[in-house]
């Protein structure tokens, strides 16, 4: 594994904080970005969409980020329920967030963040559907609409 790799930090207090770093996937620095123990959270989707049976994602939280009252991640927790639809609803993430991705099948290690992760985080937070993120014809027409054009 490299010594650093590209993940998008998220945080809770405002998008102009979060972005994509260049980082040490170690533990000890995945820690230290989301404030204590951590714990992953997946997603499932796959960059044409499609819901796989295996994560290709993984969000990192602080474990105790409820217990220790972090503020709600709101944009975290969006992007969690894009890339796990099942998990809309059901919870919602505290304090920072790093995001990674995973390898294909056997391959757990982490992985620079993908594209489509990318592209779904920044339809998230200009208010378009992530879902046609990366689509330009379908991005058009969304930003088009949502500008009453």
């Amino acid at each position: 594994m490299s010594t650093s790799i590209h993940a998008l930090v998220i945080q809770p207090h405002g998008l102009g904080a979060s972005g994509v770093r260049r980082i040490s996937p170690s533990l000890a620095n995945l820690q230290k970005l989301v404030g204590g123990y951590i714990e992953p959270i997946y997603g499932y989707r796959d960059p044409s969409g499609l819901l796989l049976t295996w994560p290709t994602t993984v969000i990192y939280v602080n474990e105790e980020a409820k217990i220790h009252l972090a503020p709600d991640n709101l944009p975290a927790t969006a992007l969690w329920w894009h890339l796990d639809p099942q998990a809309a609803g059901r919870s919602i993430l505290a304090g920072p967030a790093v995001v990674l991705g995973l390898g294909a099948g056997n391959d757990d290690t982490e992985h620079p963040v993908p594209d489509h992760v990318r592209a779904a985080f920044t339809a998230l937070t200009n208010g378009c559907d992530p879902r046609y993120a990366g689509d330009p014809i379908r991005d058009h027409y969304v930003h088009s609409a949502a500008a009453g054009r």
